[in-house]
């Protein structure tokens, strides 16, 4: 079975989900997040990071600090890479009221605390509000500094799914092959450099078969020259390719 979908102009409004890559966990009735702005990146890119906790409770959460409160954000534990800096420098104590939030914000510029450019791998990004009353909630979530085109990334099983990319050299529109083995939930999205989604193409469970997409001129034309990331992702499997815009 074989299924063809042309894009005529589906582009997401910037706003969707600046954090892509986000990790959350509830404790004690309050939700802590920690999120980066993308999941694959190229050398020399900046992953913007966030650290945010949110009190859903009917009551005001007091977060109580013995000296100057401060945020803590690294990579690899801070082997690699760690940025702290003091967050409430004119009072000693947080409140949350009942639906508010706090958060925090760092950008890892993928230099090393030497100063190297990191090397292609994957990473653990972390962030923490340091406060000494409740205990604080430290979470990581993890990227990916590609070595150019991104390699496939699987847990389990084989994927069941392929992923081809060509350009029509009569249209110009990219065409994007995808083969599916087993019916699964897939989502097929572009992204930016900066891992803002800016074209869904597919989102939803797709059954046995051969599917085609085109990425026409008409939708890219209202994205700026750049470099941007076509992401596959399945039930445990995630692949990716590059796409480069030339006005």
């Amino acid at each position: 079975m074989s299924r063809t979908f042309v894009l005529v102009g589906l582009i997401l409004c910037a706003g969707f989900s600046q954090w892509p890559n986000e990790k959350q966990v509830e404790v004690a009735g309050l939700i802590y997040s920690m999120a980066t702005d993308g999941y694959d990146y190229q050398p020399g890119d900046s992953v913007r990071m966030r650290y945010r906790i949110i009190n859903p409770r009917e009551d005001t959460v007091i977060f109580r600090f013995r000296s100057l409160p401060y945020a803590d954000f690294a990579v690899n534990s801070g082997a690699v890479w760690r940025s702290t800096y003091a967050t409430l420098p004119l009072c000693w104590d947080l409140k949350l009221s009942p639906e508010d939030s706090t958060e925090a914000f760092a950008v890892w510029d993928m230099h090393d605390s030497e100063g190297n450019l990191v090397a292609p791998g994957v990473y653990e990004c972390s962030g923490v509000y340091r406060y000494d009353e409740p205990e604080p909630y430290p979470l990581a979530v993890e990227i990916r500094v590609l070595d150019s085109v991104p390699e496939p990334r699987t847990s389990g099983a084989d994927s069941g799914i392929a992923l081809h990319i060509s350009k029509s050299l009569s249209t110009g529109s990219w065409v994007v092959q995808c083969r599916v083995k087993r019916e699964q939930r897939l989502e097929l999205t572009v992204y930016s450099s900066t891992g803002i989604p800016v074209i869904r193409l597919w989102q939803g469970r797709m059954t046995p078969g051969n599917y085609q997409f085109e990425l026409n001129t008409a939708s890219m034309n209202r994205l700026p020259a750049g470099v941007y990331y076509l992401r596959l992702g399945a039930e445990g499997f995630t692949t990716g390719q590059r796409l480069v815009l030339i006005r």
